[in-house]
């Protein structure tokens, strides 16, 4: 991606970020589902250490989507604004070819840990995955996209979501 076209993406993120809900994180559960300035700042902030870009979206859209070059291809990864991040942690979903080529990197580094959601599916499903590329049937009749679940602590800030980028950046 050009400087150009990746200093837009940056500056549309920007004005996302400051329209979001300026609530802050308590501890307490919240009945508000957007996620709060304060995360989704940090995320975006940790997403442009590591050169890579979050797409402009609705703050309300279910996923935020990151794309990058990984792997010697254009790739990217969506981390869930609706969920986990009350528990201080980041639900990461990366495409499934992606997650098993940098499993054992992952887990050594200790960055992130699998979600193991039924039995030994550790699949995650939504119809906002287009960049996956990929459908099978799930939950009934749905064809939707798929990809392999991550959760990512941010309890301490954003140190292990930097990590996971910076690894996911750098794999060949």
């Amino acid at each position: 991606m050009d400087r150009n076209k990746t200093e837009t993406v940056i500056n549309k993120d920007s004005q996302q970020v400051s329209s979001l809900t300026k609530q802050a994180v308590d501890g307490k559960q919240s009945t508000d589902k957007v996620m709060p300035n304060q995360i989704e700042s940090g995320i975006i902030d940790s997403v442009r250490k590591s050169n890579m870009v979050a797409l402009d979206g609705s703050p309300k859209r279910h996923e935020l989507e990151v794309r990058f070059r990984g792997v010697g291809r254009e790739e990217s990864l969506y981390i869930n604004r609706k969920s986990y991040w009350r528990k201080n942690q980041l639900k990461i979903t990366l495409r499934p070819g992606l997650s098993e080529s940098v499993t054992e990197e992952i887990l050594r580094a200790g960055c992130a840990t699998p979600i193991i959601l039924k039995g030994e599916q550790r699949e995650a499903y939504s119809s906002n995955f287009t960049a996956f590329n990929n459908k099978k049937e799930a939950k009934g009749s749905k064809n939707e996209h798929f990809g392999h679940a991550w959760l990512v602590d941010i309890d301490r800030g954003f140190t292990k979501l930097s990590e996971l980028l910076e690894l996911l950046s750098t794999a060949e």
